[in-house]
């Protein structure tokens, strides 16, 4: 097959909801241990960062209508990663539940930012023409979304690490 018909073909529907259900699982676990009744507050807010993933990917160039059902599962595990940050914030602005405006957690702050970082160089994935199996739609973004999320959690370690050892000094 030419490379340019490769990457027209989504990765198989299968993979993509098993990779992408798995961390989603343990989140609404987790929310609904640790939360109990401010897990359905979150839980809104996952819907609707959901939403709004789901079109950034239409605005994106992504055909949403004909790989609808992995663009769903994509814009899951997406906000997954993200939505592990939640602010306990209840308003009807996404970006002030997220925190992007709030920096006083280190660990949530970079894992957001290095998730989104991530996501852009490894979504020109899918424009190059060489045919590969990771060009193929959703591939990209779980790969961005993972990589960055994984980087971002180490960086937020180290930088809570490092403040707590600073506040630590101060204090003496």
């Amino acid at each position: 097959m030419d490379p340019s018909e490769i990457i027209n073909i989504p990765f198989p529907l299968k993979n993509v909801t098993i990779f992408s259900m798995v961390p989603l699982f343990i989140l609404m676990v987790l929310w609904t241990v640790n939360y109990g009744s401010k897990a359905v507050w979150k839980i809104l807010s996952f819907i609707k960062v959901t939403g709004l993933v789901y079109v950034l990917f239409g605005l994106c160039g992504i055909d949403i209508v004909s790989t609808w059902q992995h663009s769903i599962t994509a814009a899951l595990f997406l906000t997954t990663l993200l939505c592990t940050n939640l602010t306990d914030k209840r308003t009807s602005k996404i970006l002030e539940e997220l925190p992007f405006y709030d920096h006083s957690d280190l660990l949530s702050t970079s894992r957001l930012y290095t998730t989104l970082a991530f996501l852009i160089p490894f979504s020109i994935l899918s424009i190059l023409d060489h045919g590969d199996q990771q060009q193929r739609w959703p591939v990209p973004v779980l790969m961005g979304g993972t990589y960055g999320f994984v980087f971002g959690s180490i960086i937020g370690i180290c930088l809570t690490y490092y403040h707590a050892k600073k506040t630590e000094k101060e204090k003496e």
